[in-house]
């Protein structure tokens, strides 16, 4: 991204990727060349070719949360998540007699602080 289209800010998270720029002719020039790429370099195809460009004085729903220019919010969708799990884990720690396990615990305990913040 930085060396051969030059974009001033990206961000890319597992197989999401977010470009940024001042002017919505260079996103759209962007997406064709990354689209050209993925097809030549990997035989990969984008998944939406025609994703809409959006501004950045909105929000952005992406990676479970809610993104706007003042901070971020976890969706509903996140927490529902959460609250599953944290579920399923009660049910199977009064299986084993109400013993849950430190782990996973530890790791609910982060999933919360990271949707929760």
């Amino acid at each position: 991204m930085k060396r051969q289209l030059k974009v001033p800010g990206y961000l890319r998270y597992v197989d999401d990727l977010f470009l940024f720029a001042h002017h919505r002719a260079d996103l759209r020039r962007w997406r064709e060349q990354v689209a050209t790429w993925l097809i030549e370099e990997r035989g990969l195809r984008l998944k939406h070719p025609n994703a809409r460009i959006l501004s950045c004085r909105g929000h952005l729903d992406a990676l479970g949360y809610r993104l706007r220019r003042d901070g971020f919010e976890a969706l509903p969708r996140a927490l529902q998540r959460l609250r599953q799990r944290v579920q399923h884990e009660v049910h199977r720690s009064h299986r084993r007699g109400g013993r849950g396990s430190v782990d996973m615990e530890r790791s609910i305990a982060s999933s919360a602080g990271i949707v929760l913040f």
